[in-house]
């Protein structure tokens, strides 16, 4: 009997200082993670809310809800190009950025949620640089000057059928989403196989 009262004293002493020691071990970590955030990280130079600082529940919580793009643009008519959205993320939409961030030759590395859609990785979702370099060369000859070029004389024709289609229309309501979805069709197929369905006819 005594023996059993031992261990469940044993025990018991053993969670409270198991609860102990780790409540202050995580008390002092997010401590020290929210005097970091809020005074020493380098991102504190760019505006934003207070609270993107300390965490990114906020952006988070509104990504869930679908609605982050409304608020990430409120946030940047208010604050500007840069904007700190969360602890450790900024959004950016300078014009120069693009270059910058995934032109060639960057310092930048994409972010993990790239490769959300995995297996299916595609050349822009691509992470590893070795392999996106390798599979940009095999695209590289298709957006020369040249091609691009003539890739916008082969979109005229399309441009024009559609534009075409919709005036023949009137004031007549149309699903427009419908006809832009059969122009896209009718580019693909022109580009990719060298074929038109000429969808955007019918």
């Amino acid at each position: 009997m005594y023996g059993v009262r031992y261990v469940q004293c044993a025990l018991s002493s053993f969670i409270l200082a198991v609860l102990g020691y780790g409540g202050s071990f995580f008390a002092g970590l997010y401590r020290s993670l929210l005097v970091y955030r809020s005074v020493l990280s380098p991102l504190n130079r760019f505006p934003g809310p207070w609270s993107a600082k300390l965490s990114t529940l906020s952006l988070s919580a509104q990504v869930w809800r679908g609605d982050a793009h409304t608020r990430i643009l409120r946030l940047h008519q208010q604050f500007g190009d840069f904007v700190r959205v969360g602890s450790s993320d900024l959004s950016i939409i300078h014009p120069q950025a693009v270059n910058a961030i995934y032109g060639r030759g960057s310092p930048c590395m994409k972010a993990a949620w790239y490769e959300m859609a995995a297996p299916l990785i595609s050349m822009q979702s691509m992470r590893n640089r070795q392999e996106h370099n390798t599979r940009r060369r095999i695209w590289a000859p298709a957006f020369t000057d040249t091609m691009v070029r003539s890739y916008e004389e082969r979109l005229a024709t399309y441009q024009d059928k559609l534009i075409e289609h919709i005036l023949d229309l009137e004031s007549r309501p149309v699903d427009v989403s419908h006809l832009f979805d059969l122009y896209s069709y009718d580019v693909m197929g022109d580009l990719g196989s060298g074929t038109s369905s000429q969808h955007a006819q019918e």
